[in-house]
């Protein structure tokens, strides 16, 4: 169960973001109802746990919301487009997510495909009309690049493109690369940027990074131990099929205790970042 105080990150997130695309409609009756379904498939239930663990770590090193909260929004929204895609019949072809219809099953394909579009295309807008206002000009220039090399193809994008392959061969470190692209690069990414926009030192950057990584590995890790019985049902490769339940137990703990060590380094040991990740642990048990 996540914390009260990330329930309030999260209403700030969706309070943000949902005020961001009404304020996009206008007069045109195609514009609204395409906005509409763009806001259906991000209201669709996510936890926001991406944007919630940048918030945490932001007001932990003493950033200013106002300063964080177009990168907040503009991973969730990163992290929207990204489930609009892979949910469409050339990708994972799923009629089902979180207890809804699809987007394109909602709507129709073709709005599947330009909500995920248009979500990447305002996640730049919405960085970029605040970096030409802002005095932080070059720190978040540098937050910028690195989210939109995170989504690309040496990170999310790339793994996406591993895994939509004929994957039946994959060696355990080739899963573990696809799971690091897909899905640990946009966690680092919410642990990364507030150190960009403290302008923290390269080194304390690296060790945001390696946080991200081992929160967004271990939140994989489990959602294949969540999975088991349908990815055995469809045959689908994941280090779980390839090490089995025990190692795989083991690697998610190996990547906690990790995690851990360095929320201790940090000094984020009696956070509720800490108790975020414990959280996540505790969704296998």
């Amino acid at each position: 169960m996540l914390s009260a105080k990330f329930d309030e990150y999260k209403i700030l997130i969706d309070e943000y973001i949902n005020n961001y695309f009404n304020m996009r409609k206008s007069d045109n009756k195609s514009i609204n109802a395409f906005i509409d379904a763009v806001l259906y498939s991000y209201n669709s239930g996510g936890k926001r746990i991406r944007p919630g663990i940048m918030l945490m770590i932001s007001d932990l090193i003493e950033i200013e919301i106002r300063d964080i909260m177009p990168f907040a929004a503009a991973l969730e929204m990163i992290h929207t487009y990204s489930l609009i895609h892979d949910d469409l019949p050339s990708m994972d072809d799923d009629d089902m997510r979180r207890g809804k219809p699809t987007l394109h099953i909602k709507y129709n394909e073709g709005v599947a495909v330009l909500a995920g579009d248009y979500l990447l295309n305002e996640a730049s807008e919405i960085i970029l009309d605040d970096i030409v206002s802002s005095a932080n000009t070059m720190n978040k220039l540098k937050a910028f690049k690195y989210l939109y090399n995170s989504s690309g193809l040496e990170g999310m994008l790339g793994g996406q493109v591993i895994d939509i392959e004929d994957n039946d061969s994959m060696s355990k470190s080739e899963v573990l690369r696809m799971y690091e692209q897909k899905t640990a690069q946009l966690f680092k990414v919410s642990c990364v940027i507030p150190g960009y926009l403290k302008g923290l030192e390269n080194y304390k950057i690296d060790k945001l990074e390696e946080l991200g990584k081992s929160i967004g590995m271990t939140f994989q890790l489990i959602d294949d131990l969540l999975d088991r019985e349908e990815d055995e049902e469809i045959g689908k490769t994941t280090v779980l099929s390839i090490l089995g339940l025990d190692e795989t137990k083991q690697l998610i703990d190996d990547y906690h205790r990790k995690s851990k060590a360095l929320l201790v380094d940090f000094g984020f040991e009696n956070s509720v970042l800490s108790e975020l990740i414990n959280s996540l642990v505790l969704r296998s048990i």
